[in-house]
């Protein structure tokens, strides 16, 4: 995996406040009710949303600031998100040169209430230009921009002859000296290097009901949140990725009873139409529609066409990724989250048994949400429990036990112990 978020910081934006959740390739979140799994994969939405389009336009699809902001938190307060991102590889092509960037840290932060108040940025990594050259070179830089002032910090280096290249690639510092705080929304939009990698972040939260009653729906070019144009975004798929395709059909082979593919076929209209490949006695076979196939088969499909999608994303985050799945299919299904997100970062919510018992703890990383004694969202996650596999150990090495049984106590102490050490 070539970029990777590391971290997320959230403070005031809906129930969160003063909150880093640390992230890894395989995210698994889990939360009492209202404890806040839903408002995480709202700020993921925000954040791409932001990158897209600006601040201000993300402000205004989400319903404005009052819908963001923490009800708890007063007026003058800021609503803060920071990104904390890591990439191993980036290589970049301009007209006269080719340039490969290496482990690059790059970390965003920025502050909004009615308007822009402050942006944060810290970038350091190497990069070596051409591909015969073995020679890397440093990098730094870290910029406070507030309404008044542009502050650099003490260790800023970039090499004068690419500075024009950094304005371009990770932000635009020269303009960054001149503007006004007014301005700064499209700065979200310049950074070339951000703009590529956050603004891919995607959100599902399948709905196979909704699938079935609009099995026909065509929109867009991907896989849309609840999944209602499945068809189409298959039917692509077996036209100009049939490997995809075949990999998705075949998924349900000794996962679903009876069922060995999936085909598409076509309304009077034209349009797309998901039906189903069933086994017959006599070794024959038969489709059928969409209507009459159960819900987990559908949700299965839909999940896994929206890791296979042959598109750049960054971040893949679903909702309760196991509604109306057997046992096995959770399995098999965990097990392909894991081998995706070697690829690209995969975060879920759950609140069921058997994804939890499939955890591998070694490589999963458990994120806790919890909310502290004054109503606010806060996070941890497993591998920053203190003596966690011993407190496991208590409970049979059961996850489920533990977490019902309220094993952890109150994680907010836990948090403290981490800042610590």
């Amino acid at each position: 995996m070539n970029f990777k978020i590391k971290e997320i910081y959230l403070d005031n934006f809906k129930s969160f406040k003063d909150c880093r959740i640390k992230l890894d390739n395989f995210n698994v979140v889990v939360a009492p009710n209202n404890g806040g799994k839903s408002n995480l994969i709202s700020a993921l939405e925000f954040i791409a949303s932001t990158f897209r389009y600006g601040l201000y336009r993300a402000i205004d699809e989400f319903g404005g600031l009052e819908t963001i902001k923490n009800y708890r938190s007063s007026e003058e307060e800021n609503i803060t998100i920071g990104i904390k991102t890591y990439s191993s590889k980036f290589p970049f092509k301009t007209e006269k040169e080719d340039f490969i960037f290496r482990d690059i840290e790059y970390n965003i932060e920025f502050s909004f209430n009615k308007e822009l108040k402050e942006l944060n940025i810290n970038a350091k990594g190497k990069f070596k230009i051409g591909k015969s050259s073995k020679k890397f070179r440093k990098f730094n830089f870290s910029i406070r921009k507030n309404k008044n002032e542009v502050v650099f910090g003490k260790d800023f280096y970039i090499p004068k002859k690419y500075r024009s290249l950094f304005n371009v690639l990770f932000i635009n510092i020269d303009n960054l000296k001149d503007k006004n705080i007014e301005d700064l929304d499209e700065l979200f939009l310049i950074s070339i290097y951000l703009f590529i990698f956050l603004k891919e972040i995607y959100t599902y939260f399948i709905n196979s009901t909704a699938i079935k009653n609009f099995s026909n729906y065509k929109s867009g070019d991907r896989l849309n949140k609840e999944g209602t144009n499945l068809a189409s975004i298959l039917d692509y798929l077996k036209g100009k990725h049939p490997e995809i395709f075949e990999n998705i059909s075949t998924s349900l082979i000794g996962i679903v009873d009876e069922l060995e593919g999936i085909e598409i076929g076509y309304d009077t209209l034209g349009r797309s139409k998901l039906n189903f490949q069933e086994r017959l006695s006599n070794k024959k076979t038969k489709f059928i529609p969409i209507d009459i196939v159960s819900d987990g088969t559908i949700n299965l499909i839909a999940t896994l066409t929206a890791l296979y999608e042959p598109y750049s994303k960054t971040l893949i985050a679903i909702e309760e990724p196991e509604r109306h799945l057997h046992l096995r299919a959770i399995s098999y299904l965990m097990e392909e989250f894991r081998n995706i997100s070697e690829e690209k970062q995969i975060l879920i919510t759950t609140q069921n048994s058997e994804t939890l018992h499939n955890l591998d703890f070694k490589k999963d990383n458990l994120i806790f949400l919890f909310r502290d004694y004054e109503g606010n969202t806060k996070a941890i996650t497993h591998r920053d429990i203190p003596r966690f596999k011993q407190k496991l150990k208590i409970y049979k090495n059961d996850i489920v036990e533990l977490i019902k049984l309220e094993g952890l106590g109150y994680l907010g102490d836990y948090i403290g112990e981490e800042e610590e050490e």
